[in-house]
């Protein structure tokens, strides 16, 4: 959920503006719950949630360069 609102945020949607501030507020949130859960994840668990991280790190950076 969390990932779906910062690429919404990072994108816009529906006339609504970008909100970069926003989206990087999700990206370091979810960035601090990969930290914590580190090593209380299932392997697949903690790939799913590094792979969405690389993602919206990406798509944060193409949009605000």
């Amino acid at each position: 959920m969390l990932a779906g609102q910062a690429e919404l945020l990072m994108i816009g949607a529906e006339g609504l503006p970008a909100q970069p501030a926003d989206a990087q507020r999700l990206i370091d949130y979810l960035g601090v719950l990969e930290t914590k859960t580190a090593g209380n994840l299932a392997e697949e668990e903690g790939k799913v949630l590094s792979n969405i991280l690389y993602h919206l790190r990406s798509l944060y950076l193409q949009e605000t360069s």
